[in-house]
């Protein structure tokens, strides 16, 4: 899977920089700081496969976290869809 995505990635100075102070400081969990590490691949033209290679994650994490940017323009996890326990009648 040598392609680029459906979901182009262009990250503004700004977000980039954001990106890169996250994965510098450590502040975030590994999945989130790995889906900073993908944007920032992304951003600099690496395709799909290289960013595979390079972080040794599947297609699909690299996939997903593309689209959640696209789409949420977030690499936080969001919140849990929880639902309300049942009311006693």
């Amino acid at each position: 899977m040598s392609r680029h995505s459906n979901y182009p990635i262009r990250l503004t100075a700004e977000e980039r920089g954001r990106l890169w102070l996250m994965i510098m400081l450590q502040k975030a969990t590994p999945r989130v700081l790995q889906r900073a590490q993908i944007l920032l691949l992304c951003d600099e033209g690496k395709r799909d496969n290289e960013i595979v290679q390079l972080l040794g994650c599947s297609p699909l994490t690299v996939a997903n976290a593309r689209q959640r940017w696209v789409k949420q323009n977030t690499v936080e996890d969001l919140p849990a869809v929880r639902k309300p326990p049942p009311t006693a009648s």
